[in-house]
């Protein structure tokens, strides 16, 4: 899944901090850095929040 990719372009590109973007997205700053680094997936409950506050589509998260 290349969601994480996505999420670490996203958070560069606000030029917000982990932790920032990790509260933004609900979530602690070592959940996304796993998500950022490849090592853990976001959960299809994550998914939609990503997609919300990102405005990443969700099929684009969800494509490998």
């Amino acid at each position: 899944m290349q969601a994480g990719k996505l999420i670490r372009a996203w958070r560069i590109r606000k030029g917000l901090r982990q932790v920032d973007a990790a509260e933004q997205l609900g979530v602690n700053q070592g959940v996304l850095s796993r998500w950022e680094n490849g090592t853990f997936d976001p959960h299809a409950r994550n998914i939609m929040r990503i997609a919300e506050v990102t405005r990443i589509p969700i099929a684009k998260l969800l494509s490998e």
